[in-house]
């Protein structure tokens, strides 16, 4: 009997799969694609590549082949994915789409622009994207277009517009599961939110960490990661050294790469000069200073300098200069260099 109720369940399963498949055009890699783009944006990536010739697909399929494909690229953190293709995502959704799929259509545009660098270009297209997902279902939808409309606005000194969108995401109140699929990453809060301002501005500030704290202990290690470093840096903005020493070495405990770790280790020297422990600041920085990352180093032996100059030690600091512009000269081209001079004049009495 058991056996018997097994093979009806998984009777049902597949039927309903191949309705799904069936609705996406006889097309079964666009369900799958469908199926794990969320939990599983890797995977899905492999399912669409196997889609042989995706330009033969007719017009509504390869709309939602080219949308499946920006969404999976964009969450699997791969290169960004051709204008072509992002258009193609916008220019059939756009008119013919779902609420659901518009939207995420104009929000992977925004995406991209924002990431080229042409910001008025993604907030058209992120403004878009939340009219859309107004009259659409998915709540994860929403939750990007939000907390991308928060950090861009706050960016540009848009603080109560802002605290708005991440207020709107935070009510959305995900799941557990939708929480992981978007990724807590999305809902960080920039540095440039942390300037100092009214009391009602930072009573706001406060509470709304006090309410991402309640669900950090559900997100994966790096994106606790983000969150302890941009308290850090809140704490540091309202001078509360001791909280930033704690935030920074909760980062640093669950970082994987080096580059972000030596940025901690950056972060935690200037917390130390700032608490008169200079003999530690100098280590850490020395340590920064051995790093692969050119500019990692100039950043090391550029705080180095200054605070040797602070000092009057001019010689020791003019030293240090020259170690920063020999690491910018791996990170610049040959018209900013010049910039490089004018900063090592500084220090040549």
């Amino acid at each position: 009997m058991k056996i018997l109720i097994s093979v009806s369940l998984w009777l049902v399963a597949s039927a309903c799969f191949f309705v799904s498949c069936h609705k996406e055009q006889s097309v079964p890699q666009l369900a799958w694609g469908k199926y794990y783009v969320w939990s599983d944006p890797d995977s899905a990536c492999q399912v669409l590549r196997s889609i042989a010739f995706p330009e033969k697909l007719s017009p509504e399929d390869y709309a939602r082949y080219a949308l499946l494909t920006v969404q999976a690229t964009c969450r699997s953190g791969r290169t960004l994915p051709p204008d072509s293709l992002v258009e193609a995502a916008c220019i059939y959704n756009k008119v013919y789409g779902s609420a659901d799929d518009k939207a995420l259509a104009c929000f992977y545009k925004g995406y991209v622009y924002e990431n080229q660098g042409k910001e008025e270009e993604a907030l058209l297209n992120y403004k878009q994207a939340e009219e859309a997902s107004a009259s659409g279902d998915d709540r994860r939808t929403r939750f990007l277009i939000y907390t991308a409309l928060g950090n861009l606005m706050a960016r540009h000194s848009g603080y109560e517009s802002a605290i708005g969108y991440f207020r709107k995401a935070l009510d959305l109140k995900l799941s557990l599961q939708a929480w992981n699929e978007v990724k807590a990453d999305w809902i960080l809060i920039p540095p440039s939110m942390q300037v100092k301002g009214s009391d009602a501005y930072r009573e706001e500030k406060r509470l709304m960490y006090e309410t991402l704290s309640d669900v950090i202990e559900r997100m994966d290690f790096a994106s606790q990661e983000k969150i302890y470093y941009r308290s850090a840096l809140k704490a540091m903005d309202d001078y509360r050294w001791p909280e930033a020493t704690d935030f920074l070495l909760l980062a640093m405990d669950r970082t994987v790469t080096k580059e972000d770790r030596h940025l901690y280790e950056l972060t935690l020297a200037e917390v130390c000069l700032q608490t008169g422990n200079p003999v530690r600041a100098d280590s850490l920085l020395r340590e920064v200073a051995k790093s692969s990352f050119p500019f990692m180093r100039a950043k090391a032996f550029r705080k180095m300098a200054e605070t040797l100059q602070a000092e009057g030690k001019t010689a020791e600091a003019l030293l240090q200069m020259q170690h920063y512009a020999e690491a910018m000269e791996l990170t610049v081209t040959s018209d900013t260099r010049a910039d490089l001079l004018e900063i090592e004049k500084r220090y040549d009495c």
